[in-house]
Formats: structure tokens, C-alpha cells, sequence
């Protein structure tokens, strides 16, 4: 089974809570906010971190691309060098040099 196409993109819903939407408006997931709490109750997960979990969620159909480039001896250099960074700045990374 292949996964819903991207691009997928990182947003508040019309309720406040973290999603990933595909093409068309898809929700490909959704994070919650406050409403997500481990087994014993002692953590919840914040909106910021509801959101940063989303947008690295929604970078993996890229960063899988850019993966797939770096392994591809025809595409790399500079091209897929810059997929590859474009990935990791929307997964949320930094430290990522031009």
C-alpha cells in the first residue's frame, strides 16, 4: 500500500489542534492538543509540541523524497542537496547550513 500523496502540510484546525492535511484537504493526522495524556496521566502533550510533532509528521513524504535523490547516483549534487535541506528546515530542524 503506498501512502496518501504529498505534499502535506502542518496547521491549527478550526478547533485549535494540530493536523497534517494532504492534497485536497485531506487530514492525513491529527495531534490533538491537551487531549493526548500517556498511561498513568503524568503527561499531556502542549499545542507547541502538538504542532512541532505535526510539522515533522508532514515533512516525511519530502524527506523521504530527498532520501530517495541522495541515494540516486544520477540526481546528486546540488539538487538533491538542497531537497535534502528543504526536508529537514519543514520537519522542524535546524543547525542546517546553507
Amino acid at each position: 500500500m503506498k501512502h496518501t500523496p504529498g505534499p502535506w502540510e502542518a496547521r491549527f484546525n478550526l478547533h485549535g489542534q494540530a493536523v497534517v492535511n494532504g492534497i485536497h484537504g485531506i487530514q492525513v493526522a491529527h495531534f490533538g492538543d491537551n487531549s493526548v495524556y500517556s498511561k498513568d496521566g503524568s503527561y499531556s502533550i502542549s499545542k507547541e509540541e502538538a504542532m512541532a510533532n505535526a510539522r515533522l509528521f508532514a515533512a516525511a513524504p519530502d524527506l523521504l523524497e530527498a532520501a530517495k535523490d541522495i541515494l540516486d547516483l544520477k540526481r546528486t549534487g546540488r539538487e538533491a542537496w538542497e531537497k535534502l535541506k528543504a526536508a529537514i528546515k519543514k520537519a522542524g530542524g535546524s543547525g542546517v547550513t546553507p
